[in-house]
């Protein structure tokens, strides 16, 4: 698929929930997710919990250790993801479970969320809602 740009929107299209368990922050994946109108779920780290309000499920990391509210340096990556394996494995697999489930038990709940998705990126991410930002710094 070398050069093919479309590739990624054809996923979204695809598909009908976004999983996101990860450690680290918001990420353009997550942006094109909420784009595409899809439910997301992801872990509450770093920054990912501001992309859920009422479209998607939060996975709860509860031990976070000294990471709690500052991601390793690239040097200490390997301990970091480690360390939040090792004490939250069954936790994240079980959260995954739970809210993969729920979503997809709950067609009306899955349609919803991607609604709000959707109604997030065209509030926050859109091209309009970034030119707008641009303008009133340069302006200011």
């Amino acid at each position: 698929m070398e050069g093919n740009h479309t590739f990624p929107i054809i996923v979204y299209a695809k598909s009908d929930i976004f999983l996101a368990p990860s450690y680290f922050g918001l990420g353009m994946t997550i942006v094109e997710a909420l784009g595409s109108g899809l439910p997301i779920v992801v872990t509450d780290m770093f920054g990912l919990p501001e992309s859920v309000d009422k479209n998607g499920l939060i996975i709860k990391v509860k031990n976070k250790g000294k990471y709690e509210f500052r991601g390793p340096d690239i040097a200490e990556f390997d301990k970091f993801t480690d360390f939040i394996y090792e004490y939250n494995r069954e936790d994240i697999v079980k959260g995954i479970v739970d809210s993969i489930s729920k979503l997809v038990e709950n067609p009306e709940l899955r349609k919803k969320m991607g609604v709000e998705s959707r109604k997030k990126y065209e509030r926050e991410f859109s091209i309009e809602c970034r030119n707008e930002k641009l303008k009133k710094i340069f302006d200011e």
